[in-house]
């Protein structure tokens, strides 16, 4: 499974997500959602992308996976953001957008915050394999654009039906108190 765990969390750095209020820096996160869609789908998980609100002309999306049965009330609820902060190129000694190990350590950008999160929640999906006849609770993947920016994203969601009456939300963003510093 770590080889999984490295090759999902390797495509995931290469998709640049990149948010930013400055048109020229931001980019779209359809590559980072097509690509959640496609893993999550392909574990047996419904899938719907919805178009976000963008504080640019730049599209933007949000992913909306669950699995379980679709009539249980109060799904459970993993979130996470799709985009990153823009890279300053001139602080990484390689490209930001290429995964690679140093001191021990995954590095790329996003990769702790967020991409490693969903890169975990495929290899432990696929680990379980969540038989969806022995589910009684629903389960929803929020992956959300522009946290990094506006929240945008998750704004556009707050009353959508897949989450309103959650029973409870793991939220996948690292503790800045664990941060291994610039790369």
């Amino acid at each position: 499974m770590k080889r999984l765990l490295e090759q999902s969390l390797r495509e995931l750095v290469a998709c640049n997500s990149v948010s930013s209020t400055q048109e020229h820096l931001d980019q779209s996160n359809r590559n980072m959602i097509d690509l959640l869609a496609q893993w999550f789908s392909e574990l047996g998980w419904r899938i719907q992308i919805l178009e976000s609100p963008s504080a640019t002309s730049v599209k933007k999306w949000n992913l909306l996976a669950s699995i379980g049965p679709e009539e249980a009330d109060q799904p459970f609820l993993f979130h996470g953001h799709t985009d990153t902060v823009p890279a300053q190129t001139n602080a990484w000694k390689d490209d930001p957008w290429r995964l690679r190990i140093q001191d021990g350590r995954w590095v790329g950008l996003g990769s702790a915050d967020m991409k490693g999160f969903f890169a975990a929640l495929r290899v432990s999906s696929k680990q379980l394999g969540l038989p969806l006849r022995h589910l009684k609770r629903r389960i929803t993947l929020v992956a959300s654009a522009d946290e990094e920016t506006t929240m945008n994203g998750m704004r556009s969601l707050l009353h959508h039906s897949a989450l309103v009456g959650s029973f409870g939300v793991v939220v996948g963003e690292p503790d800045p108190a664990d941060s291994c510093g610039s790369p």
